[in-house]
Parts: C-alpha cells; structure tokens; sequence
C-alpha cells in the first residue's frame, strides 16, 4: 500500500466533499491514513460542491445537484456503510482501520470530529474573507478609494477618492507630477 507514503509527503489532505465522499471506502482509508499520521483538522483542505449546505448553484439545470447539509452528511457517517468494489479488499480495508483505532465505533467518532472541526475552520475562513469583502466595499461606499493605475504612457499615477476633493497626481512630460483637484464636477489644477 503506497498511500501512507504519498500522504507522509504531504502538508494538507485536500477534500473534495460531495454527498457519497463517506460512502467510498477508499476516501475514508485516506482520512485514516491522515489521522493516523498525526493529521489535524488545519492540516484538510474542504471543497464542497456549491450546492452544499444550501440551495442549487445559482444557473445550475442539473436535476442531480439537489441540495445536501454537509454537516448532518457528516453527522450520520458510519465506516461500516463505506463501499468498496471488492468485498474482500472492503473487509481487508475495516479491519485495518478497526485495528487502528481499537474499533470501528472509535473511529466513526474521531473522523466525525475531525471534519467537523475542518468544517467549522473552513466555514469559519470563508466568513473572514466575505467579512473583508464587505468592509471593502463599505470603505469605498463611505467614500474612502484608494487605488493605483497606469495611464496610457506606462506611468503610474495615483487616484484617491474621499469625501474631500477628488485629488489626482499625474506624471507630467518633464517627469515632474501635476496634480489637479476635482469637486462636483469643478476642476482646478
């Protein structure tokens, strides 16, 4: 089995969850191999399908991707339901991991706790950028804009925009900036 190998290779378990990841074997064996190589919850990288946790990606047709709570998919996890192609490699596969964990029942609880945790800290970051994002945008609605852009002859000029005048400074062709203040629509240099 060269799983362990290419695992001890890695800094983060990337997850790509969707409504049977805990239903294949396999993808259990490798959050078993994680955890039993000292894997923590800030070490897994969750992907979740777009219609997780909620309604159907917006402009999604497809009469398959019906809404799923990730958390109650998790919740309900039971190794024992896991499927393997091979019946003799799904046993072979649970009796490892029984033999890891000192019982199927031990396990199913850690691996839940763990993605849950993975769950909380990804939900968790998500809520950060979207918060930064909103800030973002309520600084530039307030009126404070900041931002740097490059006029068509390669030189850089600087735009702030605030409830004070809107002042531009712009390279001039003797290499000196000419800066020009502009409120409602009045213009002095």
């Amino acid at each position: 089995m060269c799983l362990p190998v290419f695992l001890a290779g890695c800094n983060t378990l990337l997850v790509l969850f969707s409504r049977s990841y805990l239903e294949r074997l396999w993808c259990v064996t490798e959050i078993f191999i994680f955890m039993q190589m000292g894997g923590t919850a800030d070490r897994i990288e969750m992907i979740l399908p777009d219609h997780a946790l909620g309604a159907p990606a917006a402009g999604d047709v497809s009469a398959k991707a019906s809404p799923f709570d990730v958390h109650d998919a998790i919740k309900s996890f039971d190794v024992q339901r896991a499927a393997c192609f091979r019946s003799e490699e799904r046993e072979r596969l649970l009796t490892v991991i029984e033999a890891g964990f000192g019982g199927l029942g031990v396990f199913n609880e850690v691996l839940v706790k763990l993605l849950d945790a993975a769950v909380a800290l990804r939900d968790a970051a998500e809520a950060r950028a979207l918060a930064a994002k909103r800030g973002e945008r309520m600084r530039r609605a307030s009126g404070d804009r900041r931002a740097s852009t490059d006029w068509t002859s390669g030189n850089e000029c600087s735009v702030a925009l605030t409830a004070s005048p809107l002042r531009l400074a712009a390279p001039s062709s003797s290499g000196a900036h000419t800066h020009v203040a502009v409120q409602l629509g009045a213009v002095s240099p």
